[in-house]
């Protein structure tokens, strides 16, 4: 069969550039071999260069591996370091009174890290939102992250206001809903939360009179809160059997 002159062109192309290669290659073997080279400094100078590029293709070589145990020397010492600064839950169990706590610690934070706060109590004037940053510290839920998830089981330090229900256990939800001590209401949230703004309900707790606290009544006591009127006419139908 006869070739196109494209594929001539192509073919002489690939040729020309198969003999420079060829070429290349024996002209850089024939100037590092330095049997035959008699003047001294001449030789010494391809032997040196010979040297150089061997070490360099080591180096190459070896540089993967080594960069693959830094990494790992890396990882391990940030491992350590957070073991160290954040012990395990049964490493630190005791939970205190509101008034000479520092630590209040679970089995099991459904986020590492920020097991615990300095509890408020209500007579240093705790407010519904301190309240709320305390049952999630407790719960071991950081303040900076929030995202959709199933709760996770409480250990026994969790007060049974704020233990996770059943539909908590197997519904996805927003974890704010975590932090409320009243287990009616995290369910009725759950269950209607196609039914209102979530975003209004939280604009609400931020701007509006929600709740007040009864002084010396912890955080996770729903027996402390008193709920505005106010709020109780907007959003009371999400917390049946509150008083």
């Amino acid at each position: 069969m006869t070739s196109s002159p494209e594929q001539i062109a192509v073919a002489d192309s690939t040729n020309v550039m198969m003999s420079e290669t060829t070429g290349f290659a024996t002209r850089s073997r024939q100037e590092d071999d330095w049997h035959g080279v008699l003047d001294r400094k001449k030789r010494k100078q391809i032997q040196d260069r010979l040297a150089q590029r061997a070490r360099r293709r080591r180096l190459a070589e070896a540089r993967p591996s080594e960069n693959a145990s830094a990494w790992k020397t890396t990882r391990s010492k940030q491992r350590s370091r957070i073991r160290k600064d954040n012990p395990s839950p049964s490493a630190s169990s005791d939970v205190g009174t509101r008034g000479n706590a520092s630590t209040i610690s679970t089995l099991q934070p459904s986020l590492e890290g920020l097991y615990s706060c300095r509890p408020v109590s209500a007579s240093e004037g705790q407010t519904f939102l301190s309240a709320l940053f305390e049952n999630g510290n407790i719960l071991g839920i950081a303040c900076g992250a929030s995202f959709p998830s199933k709760s996770k089981l409480a250990g026994p330090d969790v007060p049974p206001s704020l233990r996770p229900t059943l539909l908590q256990l197997s519904t996805v939800h927003w974890q704010w809903i975590d932090r409320l001590p009243f287990p009616e209401a995290r369910d009725e949230i759950i269950i209607q939360s196609s039914n209102f703004n979530e975003e209004e309900f939280l604009w609400d707790i931020f701007n509006m009179p929600t709740f007040t606290l009864t002084p010396g009544l912890r955080a996770w006591d729903p027996n402390a809160y008193r709920m505005h009127p106010q709020f109780k006419s907007k959003w009371g139908f999400l917390f049946p059997n509150f008083t």
